[in-house]
């Protein structure tokens, strides 16, 4: 009776006792074998055999195309995800030994579900609508928003903002803008330079509107010593409206005597 009671002494004690020697090892990088802490295999490597009374653990690196991310006794590693192109992805970053490939969509798709299985476009804003925010390649698809007043869209894309009206400041306006166009405006110190030429010989003034080269007939624009800025000028909307204006009067027996210079770009249009 006392050997019995002898006996399940003893095996308490070296249960306690490998308890106790269990909780002194380090969990992630260690486990407990053989009443000693046994190293795992470090990331990027993966178990070849576990530890022994004589040796340790033995690893074996991961090869190209694999990885191992955490101390393990995993006895293979795991394989790169593959960024599948007819899914619409690409590979972000290519992954080595120690990390997984990132895959990501393709510039102008976002994931069609939380998942990410596979990538759809992303949505167009409409002409009058600008992007309050741009799609994230990964599950949030393009946000629209209407183009607020004095400013305005007039594309449909997945990219573009509303972008604000000109600001004529004192160069005057000719049509003011909307959601979907920008406001249109002509110069209006440029046209009292164009009102003083009109009162030489040659009948016609050279210069331009909105960067494109025009001609102005004396017949086209009131002329006098009272043209100011309050003169009543028809303001043509356009360079072909001005042209127009300039054929008509050619049509009518008129000539411009227009410099050669001036007179070849015209006889192209």
């Amino acid at each position: 009776m006392k050997l019995l009671q002898y006996l399940w002494l003893l095996i308490q004690a070296i249960q306690l006792c490998h308890c106790e020697s269990a909780t002194k090892c380090n969990n992630i990088t260690q486990y407990f074998m053989f009443s000693r802490c046994c190293a795992k295999c470090p990331p990027g490597t993966y178990l070849i055999s576990k530890c022994t009374i004589q040796k340790d653990t033995e690893c074996n690196r991961c090869e190209e195309g694999l990885y191992q991310s955490k101390w393990n006794l995993a006895d293979h590693c795991q394989q790169h995800t593959y960024c599948d192109p007819n899914g619409g992805f690409v590979r972000e970053l290519p992954g080595d030994t120690l990390r997984d490939a990132v895959c990501l969509c393709a510039i102008g798709k976002h994931c069609i579900n939380k998942d990410c299985e596979m990538c759809a476009e992303d949505k167009n804003c409409k002409p009058g609508f600008g992007v309050d925010n741009p799609a994230d390649r990964k599950h949030r698809d393009t946000e629209c928003k209407e183009c607020q007043s004095g400013f305005y869209s007039n594309v449909s894309s997945p990219v573009e903002r509303c972008w604000k009206w000109t600001n004529c400041g004192s160069q005057g306006e000719l049509k003011p803008g909307n959601s979907t166009t920008d406001v249109k405006y002509y110069l209006k110190e440029m046209l009292w330079r164009f009102h003083k030429q009109l009162k030489k010989p040659e009948r016609h003034a050279v210069g331009k509107v909105n960067g494109a080269t025009v001609i102005l007939l004396e017949e086209n624009w009131r002329v006098g010593e009272q043209a100011s800025e309050e003169t009543s000028v028809p303001i043509p909307e356009s360079l072909a409206e001005v042209q127009s204006l300039f054929i008509a009067q050619q049509e009518d027996g008129k000539e411009s005597h227009l410099p050669e210079q001036e007179q070849a770009p015209l006889s192209k249009s």
